[in-house]
């Protein structure tokens, strides 16, 4: 961790510089740990991948309905993967804006 925070290895302006007013400023070293641990936790934050919503059951080729419950499940597994699909979509959302 020392050598992470070292000005060779600070490669952003801004970042170094908040370090070294952080030092000036007598903040503690476990807090300037933890915040540049936040950080590259951010930097490293990978977008979720959003989930294929399945189809509803059609009908077979002689034209028999499928059976309520297999509307029923396939309405449930519809509804799961969009409601995951929506908390992926936020969960991006942020880390883009950050």
């Amino acid at each position: 961790m020392k050598f992470a925070l070292t000005k060779n290895n600070i490669a952003d302006y801004g970042l170094a510089y908040f370090f070294e007013v952080c030092k000036d400023l007598v903040i503690s070293k476990e807090y300037i740990e933890t915040l540049y641990r936040v950080i590259i936790k951010l930097a490293r934050a990978k977008l979720r991948p959003l989930q294929t919503v399945p189809e509803m059951p059609e009908p077979d080729d002689e034209g028999n309905e499928p059976s309520e419950e297999a509307k029923a499940a396939a309405q449930k597994k519809i509804d799961d993967v969009t409601k995951l699909n929506q908390e992926a979509e936020k969960i991006n959302d942020e880390i883009t804006r950050l």
